[in-house]
């Protein structure tokens, strides 16, 4: 069984420096070009399921879903879940927008 966690942006952080996760971007490509944290794949929800199951090398880590605010993170989660994904998901706590606000750095192309 799937479990589904919240982190905050500053344990992502960490994560992400000792390379010890993969964060996947579910934000639409437009979103994803104006403003992406460095180390985000971009699977957009709609295409989530599929792309997911392409990549084999996702299997041993930890994986960590994030969008806008952390709704369509928590779908993305959800529906990884019901497809049968069977590791410990993290959805980002209020998404990119809470890893702006606690001043962590972004690629912004505005």
């Amino acid at each position: 069984m799937t479990e589904i966690k919240i982190i905050d942006p500053k344990t992502l952080e960490t994560w992400l420096a000792s390379n010890d996760c993969v964060l996947i971007d579910v934000r639409e490509p437009f979103e994803y070009k104006e403003v992406c944290i460095a180390q985000a794949i971009n699977i957009p929800l709609s295409q989530l399921l599929v792309k997911i199951n392409e990549a084999h090398d996702l299997k041993n880590k930890k994986i960590v879903v994030h969008c806008k605010a952390g709704i369509r993170s928590m779908m993305g989660c959800q529906a990884l879940e019901k497809d049968g994904f069977t590791g410990v998901l993290w959805n980002l706590e209020g998404g990119i927008q809470s890893w702006m606000d606690a001043g962590l750095p972004v690629i912004s192309k505005k």
